[in-house]
């Protein structure tokens, strides 16, 4: 018995669902004016970024990276971003001196119960945010497990991240 024909018109041809898209709120409105709230999925995209981002990390994947990252990445406080293949491949390197052994997860590396993410601005309260990045941009505190090895005492790369939720959500910056 052959399986039934599918063409165009058949619902299972649907269009796979894209991620929703909120635009980042504004700090004010006047009447009239429409708003955006931000959902807690926002901060879920975030996390999953993030971790995705220290898997190909440990997968030394220059590839996964570059989906990852934006254009350019603001690296610590710096006044410039930097173009996305430099981070990439110091981050590879970095990642490489530390040794990892092979087939390591995120979760061996970060204690994702202890993962805090936060708009910048609520972070940057008391210190100005560093250039290029926006208010409603989401920090990833990204903790090291505790395993007692000091190959895995820290995140290679980074201590942090801030993530643009967006349509294409991405990471704009790296903090140590």
């Amino acid at each position: 018995m052959r399986a039934p024909a599918r063409h165009a018109l058949d619902a299972r041809f649907a269009e796979p669902h894209r991620q929703s898209y909120t635009p980042p709120p504004q700090p004010s409105a006047s009447s009239g004016d429409s708003i955006a709230l931000r959902s807690a999925d926002a901060s879920e995209t975030a996390r999953r970024i993030a971790l995705a981002m220290v898997h190909a990390l440990l997968e030394a994947d220059a590839a996964a990276l570059q989906r990852l990252f934006a254009e350019r990445v603001v690296f610590g406080l710096e006044a410039i971003g930097r173009p996305r293949a430099e981070l990439v491949d110091r981050c590879i390197e970095e990642t490489r001196s530390l040794a990892y052994e092979p087939d390591l997860s995120p979760e061996q590396v970060v204690d994702v119960r202890a993962i805090e993410v936060q708009r910048a601005d609520r972070f940057h309260a008391q210190v100005p945010l560093p250039p290029g990045l926006r208010p409603s941009d989401l920090l990833v505190t990204l903790p090291p497990r505790n395993t007692g090895t000091e190959a895995r005492s820290r995140v290679p790369c980074v201590t942090a991240v801030y993530v643009r939720a967006g349509e294409r959500s991405a990471i704009v910056g790296l903090t140590r």
